[in-house]
């Protein structure tokens, strides 16, 4: 009889180990602003826990008009990074939106998500004219014949 109930609780044992395997997904930054023309990237970082050893694929979902998603790679068996680029066309709908990750293997699917703006940056413009004079850094005196326009 005893020998009988240490088998089954090497059973229950193998089957709460081969059931706790898992693995943890992030994505940093947590959050990003997309300009309109440009793209960005995050890297999405993969650990396995007790034991997990299966491939673990990626996917993105739905993204914003004239926002695309690719992952490099987009497969991977653990531990291990991929970088996700995100591009804006010139005609992306601007605002924010949620961006959801997922990684699956094993019969297991983790989730995670970071928070992405499309929005223009800071465009620099230069109107107008300037005019200087070159002075000599030891001295201090003007260069002759030297100008700025």
């Amino acid at each position: 009889m005893n020998a009988r109930l240490a088998g089954l609780a090497l059973m229950l044992a193998l089957a709460r180990a081969v059931s706790a395997q898992d693995f943890t997904l992030t994505l940093q930054p947590s959050t990003l602003t997309l300009i309109p023309g440009q793209g960005s990237s995050l890297v999405v970082s993969m650990t396995p826990l007790n034991g997990f050893t299966s491939q673990v694929a990626l996917a993105v979902g739905t993204l914003p008009s004239g926002v695309t998603a690719q992952f490099v790679p987009p497969t991977l068996t653990l531990p291990g990074t991929s970088l996700l680029t995100l591009d804006a066309a010139t005609n992306a709908a601007l605002g924010s939106f949620t961006l959801n990750i997922s990684a699956s293997g094993g019969g297991i699917t983790n989730t995670t998500s970071s928070s992405v703006t499309v929005n223009f940056g800071l465009v620099p413009t230069c109107a107008g004219a300037f005019t200087g004079q070159v002075t000599d850094a030891q001295t201090g005196l003007p260069v002759p014949d030297a100008g700025v326009s």
